[in-house]
């Protein structure tokens, strides 16, 4: 839009078009569009209804809908370990009204175990905000004759013992996590792979399997029965809900590694679409109804900002890939 010459002489003219440049986004670095959201948002959540990530996205979604008085429809996709709904995203029209939830390893994990995921994590999207973030347990059978994490290490590096580990399937964010463990500690343990987590942890809880990285709420009542010991959690405080279990980093230096929720939008979508969606999701979280789910499922508010979202996805992308390539884990 060109506002001609003449036109510039006349100022109750120049401001209206001025105005009107505004409402379009081309001034000012695009601002939000007064009718953004025009029609119903899309959140498509790439893995079945019913499971944790789903439980989170309609609870989000129904506060969104509120605050962007338009209907929001969590859409389930759960195809392909996630990457058919991640790539349905990826390729959608960057105008704020497709958006993708799911927990952190769908984006920055399946492109380095899928030989064609159909996206690339940081160029296909657009960071929003990463909602909530929560530490995995290392539990074992009671029958581990280890009471703590460097306890555990040093009965690995006897060689006595053929140390087995249960996941939720190779490549899956548990399995990576007793990658790393391996790497970090300088241990050998085989992985399990299962259906389920909840399925291998049945089998630690026969005693069949030592060991494994679970959820928190997975675990939680385990604990308490005493059917599984826990020796550490894997982010650097201690966990609410397990007050008394050390960080794993207290013998492995360092170690790092946790479940995540975030949304994305495709890339190409304005900054200003982005950080109203961002103000959104904080002012949602920050309800008691909301906080109070997710700190039950063990996870602690983050509501980031999309520089510090871009900023974590790209590191946690380059963590996984690092780990992928040393376990040498592939699907195809």
């Amino acid at each position: 839009m060109t506002v001609t010459a003449p036109l510039r002489g006349i100022p109750w003219i120049r401001r209206i078009a001025q105005a009107a440049l505004l409402m379009l986004g081309i001034l000012g670095g695009g601002a939000v569009r007064a009718d953004y959201p025009d029609k119903p948002v899309r959140v498509i959540v790439p893995v079945g209804a019913g499971g944790g990530t789903d439980i989170v996205a309609r609870l989000i979604g129904r506060k969104l809908s509120e605050s962007l008085a338009q209907p929001v429809v969590v859409e389930n996709r759960p195809s392909g370990g996630g990457n058919v709904g991640a790539t349905a995203v990826a390729r959608s029209k960057p105008d704020g009204h497709t958006l993708l939830l799911t927990y952190g390893a769908n984006v920055t994990v399946n492109p380095s175990i899928y030989k064609s995921a159909g996206f690339d994590p940081i160029r296909d999207f657009a960071p929003v905000t990463q909602i909530a973030s929560s530490p995995y347990v290392l539990v074992v059978h009671p029958g581990v004759r280890a009471t703590s994490v460097a306890q555990l290490i040093a009965l690995m590096k006897e060689g006595k013992e053929h140390f087995t580990f249960a996941s939720a399937a190779q490549g899956s964010p548990d399995h990576l996590a007793g990658e790393l463990f391996k790497m970090m500690a300088g241990v050998e343990m085989v992985n399990i792979p299962y259906k389920s987590s909840a399925e291998g942890l049945l089998d630690v809880l026969g005693g069949r399997l030592q060991m494994a990285f679970v959820t928190i709420p997975s675990a939680i009542n385990h604990l308490k029965a005493g059917s599984l010991r826990p020796l550490g959690v894997s982010q650097f405080q201690r966990a609410k809900l397990l007050p008394e279990v050390p960080p794993i980093s207290d013998a492995v230096p360092n170690f790092e590694i946790a479940t995540w929720y975030g949304i994305w939008a495709p890339a190409g979508t304005p900054a200003a679409i982005i950080d109203r969606l961002q103000g959104d999701v904080r002012r949602i979280v920050d309800q008691q109804e909301v906080a109070d789910t997710l700190a039950r499922s063990g996870f602690v508010v983050v509501a980031s900002t999309p520089a510090e979202f871009a900023e974590f996805s790209r590191r946690e992308t380059e963590k996984y890939a690092a780990i992928v390539k040393a376990a040498r884990v592939t699907i195809e």
